[in-house]
């Protein structure tokens, strides 16, 4: 029954432990970068800055694993871990909105 339900929206159960790994990494990556920039308060464009960069590193990164031995492949790469790193995305826009109206209305 999960299998099936599994299959629908991933495709494979592979796919879907792929997704979970993937959020889980770009998860840490994101993380650490939000930690490298903590100096920084620039609000939204902090935000998109990381994500992006998130986004270009992950590419590089697995496009060199994706390749094994073969041709560089960052465009497998970013196919891979672009809505992870959406997910991600919407999930800091959706903190960042919800802090700047709490503080907003505590003024």
């Amino acid at each position: 029954m999960v299998e099936d339900l599994m299959k629908g929206v991933f495709g494979t159960m592979s796919d879907a432990a792929f997704f979970v790994g993937a959020l889980l990494g770009t998860f840490l990556i994101t993380r650490l970068f939000f930690h490298i920039t903590k100096g920084w308060d620039g609000g939204f464009k902090r935000i998109v800055f990381i994500h992006m960069f998130a986004l270009t590193f992950v590419t590089l990164v697995s496009g060199m694993g994706l390749a094994d031995g073969g041709e560089f492949e960052p465009i497998m790469g970013f196919k891979l871990y672009i809505f992870p790193l959406l997910f991600w995305f919407v999930v800091d826009i959706c903190i960042y909105l919800k802090r700047k109206n709490t503080s907003r209305l505590g003024k």
